[in-house]
C-alpha cells in the first residue's frame, strides 16, 4: 500500500510542474499586443493636422502659405454641431523627461518663435463634420538667435465668447500643432547618452487579454546643443540558448529639444508571459551607436507563487518518504526474531 502511495506521489509532483510550465508558456505566446500612430491631434471633436510642422528660416524674412503648403493647417471638426474656434501660438516649454508635460506661458532663448507666428484670421467658425484650412506666416526679426526655435499652434474652442487662456484650459481643451523651426547661422549639436537601462526581471500582467507590462528598455538622452536632435532605438530579442534573433521592436524615433534630457522607452510588444531572452537595445543618436545587452527572465506572478507550493509539496513528500523507508525497515526486525524463535522451539522437541 505505502509502495503505490509513494508511486502516485512521484507522478504526480514529477508531471505537475512540467505541466504547469507548459500550460504558461502556451499562454504567454498567445498575448499580442498592438500599437497604432496618427498624423494629428485631437481634443474631443477637434482635431488638427498635421500634428508637427518643420521649417527652416532665414533672419529678417517672412514666411507665408505657398503651393508646399508647409504654412497651411487644417483644423476638423467632428461633431455634429457648428464650432468656432480661435487660434492661438504660444511658447513650447517640456518641463519632464518623458516628454508629456509643458509649460505653454514661459518665453526663453528657444521660444520666440511664438512672437514671430501670425494668423490671417484669428477666429473661425467650422460646420459640422467640416474641415478648414488655417494658414499663417513666420515673420523672422533681423537678429534673432542661431539654432532652433519651438512654439505650438492651439485651435481653441470658443465658449460663451471665450477662449481657453490659462495653461490647464489651453492643454485640456485645445487640439496642438508643434512648429520647429530652425533659424540659420550658427549650429551647434551635441547629445550625450546618460543611461540605457533594461530590467533583468519581468513580471508581465494581463487585463483583457494585453500585456501592461511588457519588456522595455529605456535610454536617457541630453541635448546640449542648440537645435532639437533625432534619436533612435529599438530592442533585439535573442534565444539565450544559441543566440538566433527571434524578435525586433520597431524603431522608436523620438526629438530632443535643446536643453532637455529626454527618457525614450522601447517596448516588445508581443513579450510572453514567460521566458529566458537576451535583450539588446540599440540606440542611434548623432550618427554614434550606443547597446547594452541584459538576460532577461520573464515569469508571471501566479508562477512565482506556486513555485514555493511545489517546493513545499517536494520536501514534505520527500520527508514522509524517508519516514516510510525507515518504518518498513524497523518493522522488518521483530518479525526475523519471532522466525528464529520459532526454528528453535522446534529443535528443542
Amino acid at each position: 500500500m505505502w509502495y503505490n502511495i509513494k508511486v502516485k506521489l512521484k507522478k504526480t509532483l514529477g508531471n505537475f510542474l512540467p505541466a504547469a510550465l507548459l500550460l504558461a508558456i502556451t499562454f504567454g505566446l498567445s498575448q499580442v499586443a498592438t500599437h497604432a500612430a496618427d498624423g494629428a491631434t485631437t481634443s474631443g471633436s477637434l482635431s488638427i493636422a498635421p500634428a508637427e510642422r518643420r521649417i527652416t528660416v532665414d533672419p529678417d524674412d517672412t514666411y507665408t502659405a505657398d503651393a508646399s503648403g508647409a504654412f497651411v493647417l487644417h483644423v476638423s471638426n467632428t461633431s455634429e454641431k457648428p464650432m468656432t474656434i480661435g487660434m492661438q501660438a504660444r511658447p513650447l516649454n517640456v518641463t519632464n523627461a518623458t516628454y508629456d508635460k509643458f509649460d505653454f506661458q514661459k518665453e526663453t532663448l528657444r521660444t520666440q518663435l511664438s512672437r514671430w507666428i501670425v494668423f490671417d484670421k484669428s477666429q473661425y467658425t467650422i460646420g459640422a463634420n467640416e474641415t478648414v484650412e488655417v494658414p499663417f506666416r513666420v515673420a523672422v526679426p533681423p537678429d534673432p538667435p542661431s539654432g532652433g526655435q519651438y512654439a505650438v499652434i492651439a485651435a481653441v474652442p470658443i465658449v460663451a465668447g471665450e477662449q481657453a487662456k490659462d495653461q490647464a484650459e489651453l492643454a485640456a481643451s485645445s487640439a496642438l500643432t508643434w512648429v520647429y523651426a530652425r533659424v540659420s547661422g550658427e549650429i551647434h549639436q551635441e547629445a550625450k547618452v546618460q543611461s540605457v537601462t533594461i530590467d533583468n526581471f519581468q513580471l508581465p500582467k494581463y487585463d483583457n487579454g494585453k500585456n501592461q507590462q511588457p519588456v522595455q528598455g529605456a535610454t536617457v538622452v541630453k541635448n546640449s546643443g542648440n537645435v532639437d536632435l533625432k534619436v533612435e532605438t529599438e530592442l533585439l530579442i535573442y534565444s539565450v540558448f544559441n543566440y538566433k534573433e527571434v524578435a525586433k521592436t520597431k524603431t522608436i524615433q523620438a526629438d530632443v529639444l535643446p536643453g532637455t534630457e529626454r527618457k525614450i522607452v522601447a517596448i516588445w510588444e508581443d513579450s510572453p508571459a514567460i521566458g529566458l531572452f537576451k535583450v539588446k537595445q540599440v540606440v542611434r543618436v548623432m550618427n554614434k551607436g550606443h547597446e547594452i545587452t541584459q538576460v532577461v527572465l520573464i515569469v508571471p506572478i501566479w508562477l512565482l507563487v506556486a513555485a514555493p507550493v511545489a517546493l513545499v509539496l517536494l520536501i514534505v513528500t520527500a520527508v514522509v518518504l524517508v519516514a516510510l523507508k525507515r518504518r518498513k525497515k524497523s518493522g522488518a526486525k521483530p518479525k526475523q526474531a519471532r522466525k528464529k524463535v520459532k526454528l528453535e522451539a522446534k529443535e528443542d522437541i
